[in-house]
Formats: structure tokens, C-alpha cells, sequence
């Protein structure tokens, strides 16, 4: 299986707005490969961007269709959390980072409760 990378809190900041909302998560293997967690309905733009843009680019920021996307690396925090490498999973690294911030990371929630989700492979 491929190990887990980096992992990425997306935000996006709407047009005229000065706050960054974490918009998903990004979850990126040692192979390159990626995936996102996140809204529905910001799931695409996401992927478009990542796949338009390289890591260190978002990092720093880009503008989309008149909104502006960053990526943050939470790696070291979801280390220091999650020290077991059974726990380096999908699944606990989704539910531990929503639990953090639950109101803002709502996205998460179906990732942090939902039975169907506890049968994914760790990555």
C-alpha cells in the first residue's frame, strides 16, 4: 500500500472576503498521488486545482475563478496526535483533525462517525 506523504488543510477565501474557511483535506501518499476530503461541492475545484498547481504554489496561495486557495501542511500537528503507527490510517487522521475543530471542519463528520467508513484500508 502507498504510505501517506504530507497531509493538507485546504482553504479557500471567497471573493471580498478576508477569512480562509478549511474547505478540505488533502491527503497526499509518498507516490504522488493524491486524496481529497472535503465539501461536496468543493471537491472538483479542489482537485482541478491541485492537479493545475504544484504543492509548494499552494502552499503559498493561488486564485481560481476569483477565489483564493491555499493549502497549510498539518503533517507534524496529526503526528504529534496520532503517535502509533497503527494509528496513521485514513480513518484516524480524518476523525482526529475533525475533533479539533468540529464546527469548522463539519465536512469531516461523516469521516469521524460514520460505520460504513471504519472498514477503510490504512494507507
Amino acid at each position: 500500500m502507498a504510505k501517506i506523504g504530507r497531509i493538507f488543510e485546504a482553504s479557500i477565501e471567497e471573493a471580498g472576503d478576508y477569512i480562509f474557511t478549511p474547505s478540505g483535506v488533502i491527503i497526499l501518499m509518498e507516490s504522488g498521488d493524491f486524496q481529497i476530503y472535503s465539501e461536496s461541492a468543493r471537491h472538483n475545484l479542489l482537485r482541478r486545482t491541485c492537479m493545475r498547481y504544484a504543492w509548494d504554489q499552494l502552499v503559498d496561495g493561488v486564485k481560481v475563478d476569483e477565489l483564493n486557495i491555499r493549502i497549510r501542511d498539518i503533517t507534524a500537528d496529526l503526528r504529534r496526535r496520532l503517535d502509533s503507527e497503527n494509528e496513521w490510517t485514513t480513518d484516524e487522521i480524518l476523525k482526529t483533525w475533525y475533533e479539533q475543530n468540529p464546527r469548522q471542519l463539519f465536512f469531516l463528520r461523516r469521516y469521524s462517525s460514520s460505520p460504513s467508513h471504519t472498514n477503510m484500508p490504512p494507507l
